[in-house]
């Protein structure tokens, strides 16, 4: 009984979470893109250093190492989550 009502309000959480994001969306398709994106390797290759690397936050080496723990800190419990969730659906 509690595996359905997880289901039910994780199906409801999804369900709302994609409206707003194609609400989102729509509003988007409205505006002109600042920019044409080219060089996908490079730029998802600077975005792994610059955000997750978190190689412009260690310029300040004090500062950014505890923004460093932050951000992992965040990042564990990310995945923390996402293990409670498959235990929540599985049993």
């Amino acid at each position: 009984m509690k595996q359905i009502l997880f289901a039910i309000t994780l199906l409801i959480t999804i369900g709302v979470f994609v409206f707003t994001i194609n609400r989102l969306i729509k509003y988007f398709r409205f505006t002109r893109p600042a920019f044409p994106i080219r060089d996908l390797g490079k730029r998802f290759n600077l975005m792994l250093k610059v955000a997750f690397g978190q190689s412009k936050i260690f310029r300040r080496p004090v500062i950014g190492f505890f923004h460093a723990l932050v951000f992992w800190g965040f990042c564990v419990i990310l995945f923390g989550s996402i293990e409670m969730v498959i235990d929540g659906l599985s049993g």
